[in-house]
């Protein structure tokens, strides 16, 4: 089975905790998660060698804080934005995350004017080329994460397999835009048990038979972890 690759672009000073969220959910999903922390010493320079992983990576998954970040030495462009330039210049695809405007940055992180200015001009610029998402905690960007990785996974073997709509005039078309939830039910790293029932899912899944399988019980049963779980330890 192939493992797919999907390049981890931010800042890292504001966005820290989030890099290390997007990084567990990518990881959980089944995919390689390339990112800069994890480069081994290599005769490269850091930008050359980020910009060269971006276009062997399937995917570039972009964070994008109000921090515009360092600039290679002689660039104007920061580390990220030209991460997200590779992506273009290579066709790779971007699955992007803006932080909300409200977004809190300490203060010793508040830059200068000229690079806020670039920052917005950035955000702008992704805003308009992507349909991007936001989030509002470490917890709710990982499962953003996941639910975009698991619809580019759908679209891609989608328009890989030619498949033809039920009247067979033309392809598939892509999956449309996922709707946004802005209170997604919270990871959950420490889930044990449920073996049988995630089987039992997964079992349902290979045969393919049903188009709806409907999980019902009481409240505070765990419907919801356990659909989470499945989802990303068994499905991803």
């Amino acid at each position: 089975m192939q493992i797919r690759t999907a390049f981890l672009s931010s800042t890292g000073k504001d966005l820290g905790k989030y890099r290390d969220a997007a990084y567990r959910a990518i990881e959980r999903c089944g995919w390689h998660c390339v990112r800069m922390e994890d480069f081994p010493a290599a005769d490269w320079a850091a930008d050359d060698f980020c910009r060269a992983k971006v276009g062997e990576c399937d995917a570039l998954v972009g964070i994008v804080g109000h921090c515009y970040g360092s600039c290679p030495p002689g660039c104007d462009d920061s580390f990220t934005e030209r991460e997200y330039n590779a992506a273009v210049d290579t066709d790779t695809p971007r699955l992007m995350f803006l932080a909300p405007d409200d977004f809190p940055l300490p203060a010793h992180l508040i830059e200068d004017d000229a690079s806020r200015e670039k920052q917005q001009q950035f955000r702008a610029r992704v805003n308009q080329e992507r349909i991007r998402d936001t989030f509002d905690s470490p917890d709710d960007l990982a499962a953003r994460v996941s639910a975009a990785l698991g619809n580019w996974e759908r679209e891609h073997e989608r328009t890989r397999s030619g498949a033809t709509d039920e009247a067979g005039t033309g392809p598939i078309l892509p999956l449309p835009p996922q709707p946004d939830l802005f209170h997604p039910y919270p990871l959950q790293e420490h889930f044990t048990g449920r073996v049988a029932e995630r089987e039992m899912l997964t079992n349902w899944l290979a045969e393919g038979d049903d188009d709806v399988f409907a999980l019902i019980a009481i409240g505070g049963m765990g419907k919801s972890a356990l659909t989470w779980v499945w989802t990303l330890r068994d499905v991803c």
